[in-house]
């Protein structure tokens, strides 16, 4: 018996036809369930990065002007 009650409400509740919503309502609920599940980071400024870079570059610009203006032995 309890079965056959189930089957019944599942049946009813797959034929029935789902209420239309507005745009409006379906925007407002994407926008607030956005908002929640898609914080917005923010990007984050590392200046470490450009620091290591600039180091590299010296370094490398020393490294190649000491290379190349050393007397052939």
């Amino acid at each position: 018996m309890n079965d056959k009650k189930i089957e019944d409400e599942l049946k009813k509740i797959w034929d029935e036809t789902p209420v239309s919503h507005s745009d409006s309502e379906k925007e407002a609920s994407w926008e607030a369930f956005q908002s929640k599940a898609f914080p917005v980071e923010k990007k984050k400024f590392k200046i470490w990065r450009y620091a290591a870079a600039a180091a590299i570059l010296i370094f490398l610009s020393i490294g190649i002007g000491t290379y190349f203006n050393n007397d052939p032995l």
